[in-house]
């Protein structure tokens, strides 16, 4: 007796999930900024993308302060909206190791009338407090932040990132050999005039090595173990066609 053949059937799966509907990319818009890099071995190209947060929930807070327990909420379920998120991207041009780079920002915090009210380094959350003065480092990384006020108080909050070198490490210890130098810079931020007012963001523009001068003293007062690099011409002044 011939045997029937039967096409494969689909397995029943009456408890899988439902699928969720498709996420609108933060990103959509071609950069705002663009430039190229050189330091030594180290080049390549730099974009700048930013984006306003359209809905609670697309910055991915919850990945940071998760949901909240009990009856007291996270920071996460506010509703950033309004609030600028920046995306910077490289593109590497450099071998192997020479395009393992690193993103270390700055915020100032004054009020709307110029008063300072913080200077300070700022690592990604799980780094703070380490002997690491990176936001983001790995093989030509990106580097994404969100920063949100849910009270919506007054302020002028600007941030200098820089796109810097990881140094090379000591035979004999380990440690970093070689000064950390900065490959390329921009500064960016919001605005609240008022109290409860909604953000405005600060178009991104590129800086020099002024900005990154600026900063060293913080460095290495917050990492003594480092080299940083005082000054230096490689930092970006003007985006390059």
């Amino acid at each position: 007796m011939q045997a029937t053949i039967r096409p494969p059937q689909e397995s029943p799966t009456p408890n899988s999930p439902t699928p969720s509907p498709e996420l609108r990319p933060l990103f959509e818009d071609p950069p705002v900024l663009e430039t190229r890099f050189q330091g030594g071995h180290h080049r390549g190209r730099v974009t700048v993308s930013l984006a306003r947060i359209p809905e609670a929930g697309a910055a991915g807070w919850d990945a940071v302060y998760g949901r909240g327990k009990g009856s007291t909420p996270s920071p996460a379920g506010e509703a950033p909206t309004g609030f600028p998120a920046l995306l910077a991207h490289v593109e590497p041009e450099g071998r192997g190791y020479h395009n393992w780079l690193g993103w270390i920002q700055f915020v100032n915090e004054r009020n709307p009338d110029g008063g300072s009210i913080s200077s300070e380094h700022d690592p990604i959350w799980f780094l703070r407090g380490k002997e690491v003065p990176y936001g983001a480092v790995g093989y030509a990384p990106s580097y994404f932040d969100a920063p949100t006020r849910p009270e919506r108080r007054a302020v002028l909050w600007e941030a200098d990132l820089f796109l810097c070198t990881v140094p090379s490490i000591s035979p004999v210890d380990g440690r970093p050999d070689s000064p950390l130098e900065p490959l390329a810079g921009v500064r960016w931020g919001f605005r609240i005039a008022s109290d409860g007012d909604a953000p405005s963001p600060l178009a991104p523009r590129w800086t020099g090595d002024w900005a990154w001068a600026s900063w060293v003293p913080v460095l290495r007062r917050a990492f003594p173990g480092w080299r940083f690099a005082d000054r230096t011409a490689a930092v970006a002044l003007n985006p390059s066609r």
